[in-house]
């Protein structure tokens, strides 16, 4: 059963694929991600996998540079979730950077709070990848230097 032949029994199958209507949410998802990365999205996504099977993280560091200041931060939150270690290291170091920063009565302490990593599935999961990405700028460039954290 399809919603048009509901309506009009003489529509063939090429009549309604082309009145097929697409949900609001995926071509918002298509249009933010066109806006973000470029045309073809899923061409650079496996080029970026590729990169990351052969081991060339700075090639694949390049390449997401190349996307501007969304790709440097989805690269710098990859880095950070991809291994528990570093998860743990990044919220010790969180907790340290907080603890240097003076705080104010009135202010609440973000050093709790996690990276937030982009994926396909969410369609707006970059819009929240980004303001936390903000928010967490000092404790993200804190763990950046931190001496246990490997190149």
């Amino acid at each position: 059963m399809n919603f048009y032949g509901d309506f009009d029994a003489e529509m063939g199958p090429a009549d309604v694929r082309a009145r097929r209507m697409r949900c609001y949410g995926h071509i918002l998802n298509l249009v933010a991600r066109a806006f973000l990365y470029g045309e073809d999205f899923e061409a650079f996504e496996a080029e970026s996998q590729v990169f990351d099977l052969l081991g060339q993280r700075e090639d694949d560091l390049r390449h997401w540079r190349k996307k501007g200041p969304v790709g440097k931060i989805h690269k710098v939150v990859k880095f950070i979730r991809s291994s528990p270690q570093r998860c743990e290291l990044f919220k010790r170091s969180s907790r340290e950077n907080g603890e240097a920063q003076e705080y104010l009565l009135a202010s609440e302490s973000t050093a709790e709070l996690e990276v937030v990593m982009n994926n396909d599935t969410r369609w707006n999961s970059t819009y929240f990848m980004i303001p936390r990405a903000l928010i967490k700028q000092g404790d993200i460039r804190a763990f950046l230097v931190h001496p246990e954290v490997e190149k």
